[in-house]
């Protein structure tokens, strides 16, 4: 860990051999928190100072070449594919709906939807995040201990397994057994969900040992994870007559992207810039187990940004935006039958959240962590009751206010415009008050948390789907 800067004091004494007894006598002090209250908010100010204000990481000039940026472009498709899995999962909402469906009167109406259908994503939610974060608790303490490149690769196999699984299930016939498909479908994602959990900090660990243009890269490639997996769904029902037919397409697609980045990734890391860049990771794997204390202060940094995270997911809105139909639905109209949800609930969306991210860019503004807590806040309370009066269905108590199409996309669009913005002075605030050497650990506790006020949340999805 750096020293802290010494005190005015000890920096002024003009003889040099006073000046390193002074010093001495300020890091002893240090050590055994003895410091003066002014000494200690010195330090503090030294580290905001320090840690604020970060040098931009360049390329090597004496380091291998990128030739033809393969791992820049390895680095953008692993953004992509790091939350891929479960978007893709989350945006087949027509083929879990057909699925789920009543098979005796086969009706197609959104007010007669099954416990199943009505209740997929909450329910999904609530049975998986448990496990999940069990397995997370885990690789806090343990997962440094498995080598990060490792840790990449077999959690991009086991993507490609689970999708290569779930396609294999699009042209079986569940009609007799809904349940123990929904069984089968909820481990596939709690598995998604832990593999996820497993590769996350792998992945900032790996990317962070390269330039700043590579981090670019990377987020880039993550914020159009929705976007791509939104497109490729619009692309298969737009190709496919049939549900299972667009199904078997998406599906067939994603586990031809997952398993190729598999691939590509493999080989980046036996390329010399890869080898070069990445060269004291093994190093990592040598660390010992972090003790509470580290957690402890990692928390002193973080604490902030874990309340605004946990306030951001009081209510898990998902529930309620994947029963909204078209005004149009259950006619002969197509926009209504099979476009609607796709470009509305999942294209426009991902489009809207990264225009949010874009204009952080162009216009920054830096908000107090107070005016950050009403903001999101607010957005919570807003834009919930804002779509559960949209056209979300099945309902039996709440009127539907909002039933036009435009005006639950004006409200979706908004929410996640507002989201995308807002996203980003979160993730800029962790790395500006967050040491660098503890930038992994703060990862970790952030998704452990996360996961612990998704538990406490989970139940609040079915009630949101009952109170409609």
């Amino acid at each position: 860990m750096d020293k802290p800067r010494l005190s005015l004091e000890v920096s002024i004494i003009p003889d040099q051999e006073e000046k390193i007894i002074a010093e001495s006598i300020f890091e002893q002090k240090y050590k055994n928190g003895r410091l003066s209250k002014s000494e200690k908010g010195q330090v503090a100010q030294e580290k905001t100072r320090k840690f604020a204000v970060k040098k931009r990481k360049e390329l090597d000039p004496n380091g291998p070449e990128d030739k033809h940026r393969i791992v820049q472009c390895i680095m953008f498709v692993m953004g992509i594919i790091h939350l891929l899995p479960f978007t893709f999962f989350i945006t087949a909402n027509e083929y879990w709906m057909y699925k789920f469906r009543n098979v005796t009167s086969n009706s197609t109406d959104a007010n007669d939807r099954t416990y199943l259908q009505a209740n997929f994503a909450s329910l999904n939610h609530l049975i998986s995040v448990g496990p999940s974060t069990v397995f997370s608790f885990f690789v806090i303490f343990l997962g440094h201990k498995i080598e990060t490149r490792t840790r990449i690769i077999v959690a991009l196999v086991v993507n490609s397994l689970v999708f290569v699984v779930e396609t294999t299930f699009v042209k079986i016939n569940t009609d007799d057994w809904q349940v123990g498909f929904f069984a089968l479908t909820v481990t596939l994602m709690l598995v998604l969900s832990c593999s996820m959990t497993f590769s996350s900090s792998a992945n900032m660990t790996v990317v962070s040992k390269f330039p700043d243009e590579y981090m670019k890269m990377y987020m880039i490639g993550e914020g159009i994870a929705g976007l791509f997996s939104a497109l490729l769904r619009l692309l298969s029902i737009a190709v496919a007559p049939s549900t299972e037919g667009a199904a078997l397409i998406y599906f067939v697609t994603g586990t031809t992207i997952m398993t190729v980045s598999s691939f590509l990734f493999y080989l980046s890391t036996h390329t010399d810039f890869f080898k070069y860049y990445t060269k004291d990771m093994k190093e990592d794997t040598k660390r010992r187990i972090p003790r509470l204390s580290e957690f402890v202060d990692v928390l002193r940094y973080t604490w902030p940004l874990l309340i605004l995270s946990v306030v951001g997911i009081l209510i898990p809105q998902g529930s309620i935006t994947n029963l909204i139909v078209s005004e149009y639905y259950g006619t002969d109209n197509v926009w209504g039958t099979k476009y609607f949800i796709t470009v509305i609930t999942y294209l426009l969306n991902s489009v809207c959240g990264i225009a949010g991210r874009l204009l952080f860019y162009v216009c920054e503004i830096d908000l107090s962590f107070p005016l950050l807590y009403v903001v999101s806040l607010g957005r919570e309370i807003i834009f919930t009751p804002l779509l559960a009066l949209c056209n979300a269905k099945p309902r039996h108590h709440l009127p539907v206010i909002f039933g036009h199409d435009w005006q639950y996309a004006i409200i979706a669009g908004t929410q996640s415009f507002t989201g995308g913005y807002f996203m980003n002075i979160s993730y800029l605030k962790n790395l500006r008050i967050v040491p660098p050497e503890k930038l992994e650990l703060s990862w970790m506790v952030n998704m452990f948390v996360m996961k612990i006020a998704g538990i406490a949340t989970s139940p609040l999805g079915v009630v949101a789907v009952s109170l409609l």
